[in-house]
């Protein structure tokens, strides 16, 4: 990430700066980076005001969540944002559906204690697939099956086809890990969604998906 943001910065070619430049304007301006923003400051300042704040810092060898990864996160969602065309979101959602699908293979023969060379696979009650841990597998997983609805086509039977074979599959494996705070916020992500379908002003061309947050508020 460093090379990149290096790159970046040192040889970005002078006739891409303009779309450039209008891009980091409107992401800049966008209430979602402000948020984000406000978030990383509480970060830093938690940082420097905890009880070890070489571990706030760093992070754990088994979770690795500490600023350090959270600014590179940062740094990397910036990078995306101002670089990437619709056909380079294309290609990067693919890719993570790809993996994903790596993933959930070796899940199910986790679950069910397939045994594939040179990975052995013990039968588990909470699959943890190739992370080796069930609440952040169940994260990915959100993730995934996020990425998967976006990268939906129906022009593309392929993409098609990946895209619900990744969300069903998916869904179900956040079910086998076991992890309640993912089904939590699987929950409040659909309140979420519901809520601003209700709030906005309605689409006359989809008046279905006003109603059916309606029904889930209701629900």
């Amino acid at each position: 990430l460093a090379c990149l943001l290096a790159s970046f910065i040192f040889g970005m070619p002078s006739e891409e700066k303009g779309e450039i430049k209008k891009n980091a304007h409107a992401l800049f301006r966008h209430p979602l980076f402000l948020a984000l923003c406000i978030f990383a400051a509480s970060a830093i300042l938690s940082t420097l005001f905890a009880l070890s704040p070489y571990r706030s810092f760093w992070g754990t060898i088994e979770r690795g969540d500490g600023l350090f990864d959270l600014l590179h996160y940062i740094g990397f969602f910036i990078l995306i944002v101002l670089l990437f065309h619709k056909k380079d979101w294309k290609r990067f959602l693919g890719v993570v559906c790809f993996g994903g699908a790596i993933m959930l293979a070796y899940g199910i023969f986790q679950k069910f204690g397939i045994w594939i060379y040179p990975l052995r696979n013990e039968g588990s009650p909470r699959v943890g697939s190739l992370v080796g841990n069930a609440a952040m597998l169940a994260t990915y997983l959100i993730l995934l099956v996020t990425c998967a609805a976006i990268f939906f086509s129906k022009k593309s039977r392929v993409r098609a086809w990946v895209s619900m074979s990744s969300i069903g599959l998916g869904v179900l494996m956040i079910f086998l890990t076991e992890t309640r705070s993912a089904l939590v916020g699987i929950a409040a992500g659909i309140m979420t969604l519901a809520i601003s379908y209700v709030i906005k002003k309605p689409d006359p061309s989809r008046p279905k998906i006003r109603f059916v947050a309606l029904a889930l508020l209701g629900a």
